[in-house]
């Protein structure tokens, strides 16, 4: 899958882009490369790969720490 290395990207980034500009991103640090996060109808969501659909995302504190986040292009997607 190619993604869009975006260096120091920290879950507070990934927020602003999404609202702005929308879009898919996903940790380095996910084993499952088909996982992301997005905002869909304000709120914030993960696609989970084993269900093949959206649900509510709850994030961990690892994620709002981190600074591995990255943006998925939604034609590399799987």
């Amino acid at each position: 899958m190619e993604e869009k290395l975006l260096e120091g990207m920290t879950f507070g980034d990934c927020l602003v882009r999404m609202a702005n500009e929308g879009g898919r991103f996903r940790r380095l640090a996910w084993i499952d490369n088909n996982s992301y996060i997005t905002i869909r109808n304000e709120q914030l969501e993960i696609f989970r790969t084993d269900t093949k659909r959206l649900h509510p995302l709850i994030v961990s504190v690892g994620d709002i720490l981190s600074n591995d986040w990255i943006e998925v292009k939604k034609e590399t997607l799987s």
